[in-house]
Parts: C-alpha cells; structure tokens; sequence
C-alpha cells in the first residue's frame, strides 16, 4: 500500500511533468480531478485526510505555507483505520473538504472556459477585422499626406485622352488662383462632345495636384471627363446604368482620370488618403472618379 508520503511524490512528480507538457490550463485541471477522483475511489480511508492536503497545494498554492517538495510531518501516533465512534465523527471533515475541493475546481475549469471562450471571440474578431484594418492602414500610412503650400505656386499637368490636348501650367501663385491660366484648363475640361466649358471648381484641380504629390510623381494626369453638359449626361446615363442622373460632372466638380503606369489601386489609395470627396474605383475599365462632394468612395 502506498503511504502517505509516496503519494504526495508521486503527485508532485505528476503535477510538474504536466504542468510542462499541456498547453491548455483547463486540461490540467481535469487532469487533476481525475486523478484525484481516482485516489478517492481506491485508497483507504486514512490516507484520504493526506490527499485532500495534496489537492489544495495543486489547486492554490500550498495554503498551509509548506512547500511541494517538503515531505509531510509524521504523525505523532498512527491514525486508526478502524471505525470508532470517534472516527465516525470526523469522518465527515475529510468528506466535505473533498466535496468542497472538487466544487472548487469545477468553478475553476468553468471559469478557464468562459476565458478560453472569450478569446476565441476575441481571434474572431481580430480575424474579421484584419482585412479591414490592413486596407486602412494601406489608405492612411502607406500613402503620404499630400498637403499644398497657401502661397507656393501649384503646377498642374493634364492631358484630354479624347482631343490630345496636353497643358502644364502654373494656376496658383502668391494665393491666388490665376485667371488666365484657369481658363486655359476649363477648356481642356470643357464637354468634347457638345464643345461647352464652365468653371471647374478649383478645389479639383487642387485635389489632382495633391494626388499626384501623394504619389511622388510628376507625370501628367490624363482626364477621360470633365465637365459634362446636362445634355451629354442624360446620353450617357441611357448608355450606361454607372452614370449618375445628378452628376457632380454637370457641375464642373468631378473628372474621370488615369495615370499611365500607376495601377488603378494605387491610384484609388492615393486618392482616398486625402479624405478630400468622393471615390470611385472602376477597375474594368482602368480609371477612378474623382469629386469634391462629400467624402465616400465605391467600386472594386
């Protein structure tokens, strides 16, 4: 029969080769009840009082101040494993700390579940969340602030696919827009089809300018539209359902553009970091839309 001692040995040996080898604290603590279930059920009576020591050590740290490897204080008589009245009566101590043990531990490995739980919502929601977080941090950190000087001159470099006309310009100088100059690009915006131009909203050219600082580059801008006639959205808008019936083009502040050699991605990041209007990615067809509404952005 195993003493007293040897089980606490054995136990403590069990406890640290475990305590090694699992990754999961709940499996430790129905390891633990298992065993000690199994102690319970097949060791004499007098060896239990000892057990229920070892299971409070296992379970909160030796709450008597002894430590694992100590070996327990011998006893100054052998306990009686005979039934007595006397025995009787503190047979029923050994059962309750048992009862209380193993209610313990039960609430232990509830709470390692509830915690085990919580972080698997927890990866849950950092795996939704990832993509989402990445694309902003592509948006905002990969893509520099492009802001413009109040009163350092801005160039503007564009090109009209459809006429080949080609302008780099200096429009902004000491604070002011110059006049002439925007008149040379109104026309280069103007509506091709009906030979109408307006005043561009010099927020746009502005916002092209940013774009292209965004990107670090200087090459010319190439504008599929510009300004748009009531007359030509209404055309375009029976050709196709993408075109809007209120247009911001009809007002002279949206452009359809491209940038060859920039990928259409790309261009949509660098737009979308200047949180400057609305964004519109159409990738079959390789350009973005570019306005000065609110700011929003669609498309894939």
């Amino acid at each position: 029969m195993l003493s007293p001692g040897d089980v606490r040995c054995f136990c403590g040996t069990i406890r640290r080769v475990f305590d090694r080898q699992c990754a999961s604290l709940s499996l430790i603590v129905i390891f633990r009840l298992c065993l000690l279930y199994s102690v319970f059920k097949y060791m004499p009576f007098c060896a239990k009082k000892n057990v229920i020591q070892i299971g409070a050590d296992l379970s909160s740290g030796l709450p008597s101040g002894q430590s694992i490897s100590q070996p327990f204080s011998q006893p100054t008589s052998q306990p009686s494993c005979q039934p007595t009245s006397a025995g009787a009566a503190t047979a029923s101590q050994p059962t309750s700390s048992r009862r209380l043990f193993l209610k313990n531990s039960a609430t232990q490995a509830l709470n390692l579940g509830k915690l085990s739980m919580s972080a698997a919502l927890i990866t849950t929601a950092a795996e939704t969340l990832a993509p989402r977080l990445a694309h902003a941090a592509v948006t905002t950190n990969d893509v520099p602030q492009a802001k413009l000087d109040p009163v350092a001159s801005r160039r503007l470099h564009l090109v009209n696919v459809h006429t080949r006309e080609e302008l780099d310009i200096v429009y902004f100088t000491h604070g002011m827009y110059i006049d002439e100059n925007m008149a040379q690009l109104n026309h280069l915006m103007r509506d091709r089809r009906a030979n109408v131009a307006t005043a561009i909203d010099t927020n746009l050219y502005d916002q092209l300018l940013r774009l292209q600082i965004a990107l670090g580059i200087t090459d010319p801008v190439h504008v599929l539209s510009g300004y748009r006639t009531p007359e030509t959205n209404a055309k375009l808008r029976r050709r196709s359902s993408g075109v809007a019936k209120f247009s911001l083009h009809m007002e002279g502040r949206a452009a359809d553009i491209y940038i060859p050699g920039i990928p259409v991605k790309k261009l949509r990041n660098a737009a979308l970091s200047l949180q400057a209007g609305g964004v519109g990615l159409y990738s079959r067809s390789n350009f973005i839309h570019l306005d000065t509404g609110a700011v929003r952005h669609w498309g894939n």
